[in-house]
């Protein structure tokens, strides 16, 4: 099983950040520019007002091959900690939890921490270690970034 944990600071109140990361219409500029990963995102659906055991769907197209996955919200406590897993996508199991804790008034530190196991048995670890949870690591931390670039001017920052 991967575990990754990545941290960054980002310059706004906890509660600001907490309403911006579990509003998901934002993940396709988080994870943007496609240029930047190759990963696309859509919602082939409505999405649903976050809470626990509420369900959603993500398109995610990356090299040619997309990828349907379905997650279910485990945690969502206002202001602290948002935490969901996949139901069904491409890895065997997936758990993605933000932790967002207050710097100051006016920072937060938000915290990534995500388990994940491969399917395919030796050859899916083999690729984890090989290279995915490099990649894995690039993706959060760019999406880490981004949002930090939002909060640092929301009027001048456009996603690309």
């Amino acid at each position: 099983m991967g575990h990754l944990q990545i941290s960054r600071l980002i310059p706004a109140p906890t509660s600001e950040v907490f309403r911006h990361i579990t509003e998901l219409r934002n993940l396709p500029d988080w994870l943007g520019p496609a240029s930047f990963s190759g990963l696309q995102v859509d919602f082939p659906s409505s999405l649903p007002q976050l809470k626990e055991r509420a369900e959603f769907e993500a398109v995610f197209v990356r090299f040619g091959v997309s990828v349907h996955v379905v997650a279910r919200v485990d945690e969502c406590e206002l202001n602290k900690r948002f935490a969901y897993h996949q139901v069904s996508g491409f890895f065997r199991s997936w758990s993605h939890t933000q932790v967002l804790t207050s710097h100051d008034a006016n920072t937060t530190v938000l915290t990534d921490l995500v388990d994940f196991r491969l399917p395919y048995g030796i050859f899916g670890a083999l690729a984890d270690d090989l290279f995915l949870r490099n990649d894995l690591e690039k993706i959060l931390m760019h999406r880490l970034i981004r949002i930090e670039h939002h909060f640092q001017d929301p009027h001048r920052y456009k996603p690309e």
